[in-house]
C-alpha cells in the first residue's frame, strides 16, 4: 500500500470520497509521507475542510484540480482526464465567509497545485484557510479518465542482426536506441532486427452521474479523433477495458447503452460495472458474512440477507452487449501489466468463496437454546412503525483523530425502548 503515489477521483461527492480521510490516515500510519490527489474542482475545498481530521505529522498532500484536457504521465501510465461540467440542479448560492484580499476563488487564478503539511498549517495556500474556503461551486463536475499503459519495446533479434552484417558490440547498442548503423552490406535500420513493440493497454473509466453529464460526454471529440477508439488502426493501442462507475439508473438508461455500443465497437473490450445497486451490499469477509447469516436466522426482518450474504465467486455478466460485461466484485483486481505470476486482465484469485447460508443456519437450528430463543422472541421480527422517540443511536466513534493516535473499529449502540439494545 505504501507504493501508492497517485489517486484520481471522478467526483467530489460523498459516495466517491467519503472514505478518503480515513484512507489517508491509514496510509500515513503505514509510513507514507507523500500522496498526490487529482480530481475535479472542489477537491481542494474538501481536503481543506477535512484537514483537522487528517492530522499526521509526516503526511504531505499535493492536490491538482482538472479544469481542461491536461494529462498526467509517468513511466508506468498516462492518464488523460475528460472533464464533464453541468449546472448543479440543487445549488443554493452561499457567499464566502471572508472578504479578505487573500481569498482565492476556485475558478480564478489560484494555484493548480497546493501542498498540505500537517500539523503546521502556516504553509498552506489561502484557499484552505478557514476564513477563505471558497463557496460551493454552482457546477456539478465529474471526471472520466483514459488510462494508457506504456508500450513494451520489441525484442532485439540477434540472429537477424548478425545475418545483416551487424557486428556485436556498440552497433547492437545503437540499434536498440533506434539509431541506424552502417555495415559492409549497407545501412541497417532498427526495424530490420527489432520486433514490433507490444502496444500498451488502454483502460477507460466512465462516471456520468446524470444524463446531462452523458450529453456533455457525447460531445467530446476525443472519442472520435483518438486512435484508441478506431477499429482500423493496428499501429495504435485500442481500448481493452471500460470501467463504469456511473449510477445504476444511468447505466440502465437506453441512451447510455447506445453511447457505449456506438463508442466501444471492438468485441474484445471487456466492461466492468461498479455501482451501489450491483455492489453496494456486498460483504468482504467470510467471518462477517457468517455473522450476518446467524443474525438473519434469529431476526430475519431486522437482519435481512445482504446481496447473497457473501461476495460472488466470479464476476457475473450483467449486460447484453456484444462485448463481455461483468459486475465488479469486492477484491476483484484488474492487472494492467503482465508479471511473472499474473497475466493481464481480471484477477479473481483473492475473491473468497460464497458461504453456504443454509448450512450455517442449520447448525444454529440444531442448538436447542437458540431455537427456543427464536421462538420466544418472534416479536423482534415484527417491530415496525417506529417513531424517533422509540429508539436511540449512540455513535461510539473510531478514535481515528487527535488526541489518540491509535485507530480502531467503529461502533454504534442501538437502543429500542422497552425491547433492549444491540451493539453494532
Amino acid at each position: 500500500m505504501t507504493k501508492l503515489t497517485n489517486i484520481f477521483l471522478t467526483r467530489i461527492d460523498w459516495e466517491c470520497i467519503g472514505g478518503l480521510p480515513g484512507f489517508a490516515l491509514t496510509l500515513a500510519d503505514a509510513g507514507m509521507t507523500q500522496l498526490n490527489l487529482s480530481g475535479p474542482v472542489g477537491l481542494k475545498s474538501f481536503i481543506g475542510a477535512s484537514r483537522h481530521f487528517i492530522q499526521r505529522h509526516a503526511l504531505s498532500m499535493s492536490l491538482h484540480e482538472y479544469r481542461g484536457s491536461e494529462s498526467y504521465k509517468d513511466k508506468q501510465i498516462e492518464v488523460i482526464p475528460i472533464v464533464l461540467s453541468v449546472p448543479r440542479p440543487d445549488h443554493v448560492p452561499i457567499p464566502n465567509k471572508s472578504s479578505s484580499p487573500t481569498d482565492v476563488s476556485p475558478n480564478e487564478a489560484n494555484p493548480v497545485n497546493i501542498q498540505l503539511t500537517y500539523p503546521l498549517m502556516e504553509s498552506i495556500s489561502p484557499i484552505v484557510a478557514d476564513a477563505s474556503l471558497p463557496a460551493p461551486s454552482s457546477m456539478w463536475t465529474s471526471c472520466c479518465y483514459i488510462c494508457k499503459m506504456p508500450d513494451v519495446p520489441g525484442k532485439f533479434d540477434v540472429q537477424k542482426a548478425l545475418a545483416l552484417g551487424v557486428k556485436k558490440g556498440p552497433q547492437f547498442g545503437q540499434l536498440t536506441k533506434g539509431i541506424p548503423v552502417e555495415t559492409p552490406n549497407g545501412i541497417v535500420h532498427p526495424h530490420q532486427c527489432i520486433d514490433p513493440p507490444t502496444l500498451g493497454l488502454v483502460v477507460v473509466v466512465i462516471d456520468c452521474p446524470s444524463i446531462a453529464h452523458l450529453e456533455v460526454l457525447k460531445l467530446n471529440d476525443f472519442f472520435s479523433t483518438s486512435p484508441y477508439f478506431q477499429l482500423e488502426t493496428p499501429e495504435s493501442a485500442c481500448v481493452a477495458f471500460v470501467i463504469h462507475i456511473s449510477p445504476s439508473h444511468i447505466v440502465e438508461d437506453q441512451r447510455y447503452q447506445d453511447f457505449v455500443i456506438s463508442t466501444f465497437k471492438l468485441k474484445t473490450i471487456k466492461h466492468v460495472y461498479a455501482n451501489f445497486k450491483l455492489n453496494g451490499s456486498q460483504i468482504v469477509y467470510r467471518s462477517a458474512a457468517t455473522q450476518v447469516a446467524k443474525l438473519n436466522y434469529l431476526a430475519p426482518r431486522i437482519f435481512p440477507h445482504v446481496h447473497g450474504i457473501s461476495t460472488l465467486t466470479i464476476p457475473e455478466p450483467i449486460m447484453t452487449f456484444k462485448s463481455e460485461s461483468y459486475a465488479a466484485t469486492l477484491l476483484l483486481k484488474l492487472n494492467l501489466a503482465k508479471t511473472r505470476t499474473l497475466p493481464i486482465g481480471l484477477d479473481v484469485t483473492e475473491i473468497p468463496p460464497k458461504i453456504d447460508v443454509d448450512l450455517v443456519q442449520a447448525e444454529l437450528e440444531a442448538i436447542p437454546e437458540l431455537r427456543n430463543f427464536k421462538l420466544k422472541n418472534q416479536h423482534l421480527s415484527e417491530l415496525r412503525d417506529f417513531s424517533k422517540e422509540d429508539y436511540t443511536i449512540d455513535f461510539l466513534g473510531t478514535g481515528s483523530a487527535l488526541p489518540a493516535k491509535y485507530r480502531n473499529v467503529t461502533g454504534h449502540y442501538l437502543e429500542v425502548r422497552e425491547h433492549g439494545g444491540i451493539l453494532l
